[in-house]
């Protein structure tokens, strides 16, 4: 996922997320495009995952995971390259930081679970 993101990959973002959260990161990847600026996130390594809470509501399950996660994360200017002084825009491309996330997901009882939301921590 960390990945359609930082290219902007809608089409591979789609099928693993809600039709609200696609348009949730598309709204992002449009500000991103306007401000001429690209996220980049790379290396993206899990430190600790767990199940935080589930329940049902229907015929809909629910299950939200608290993720732990380590990464390069960082954004750049868009047409420039990584010698030009003002290509890095924020972060750093050689060291990662890390998140604290809760991700809820959602599914049709025996359906394949969707990205429905995220939290930050």
């Amino acid at each position: 996922m960390q990945e359609a993101w930082s290219t902007g990959d809608l089409a591979r973002l789609r099928p693993l997320m809600t039709p609200e959260m696609l348009s949730y990161f598309s709204e992002e990847l449009t500000r991103n495009t306007s401000q001429g600026v690209r996220n980049i996130v790379s290396d993206v390594e899990l430190l600790k995952g767990e199940l935080a809470e589930s329940w049902e509501e229907g015929d809909l399950q629910y299950a939200t995971a608290y993720l732990k996660w380590r990464a390069i994360d960082y954004l750049v200017r868009v047409g420039r390259s990584p010698g030009d002084p003002d290509w890095l825009v924020s972060g750093d491309p050689r060291n990662p930081v890390e998140a604290e996330e809760l991700w809820t997901f959602v599914r049709r009882r025996g359906g394949q679970w969707l990205l429905s939301a995220i939290q930050q921590i």
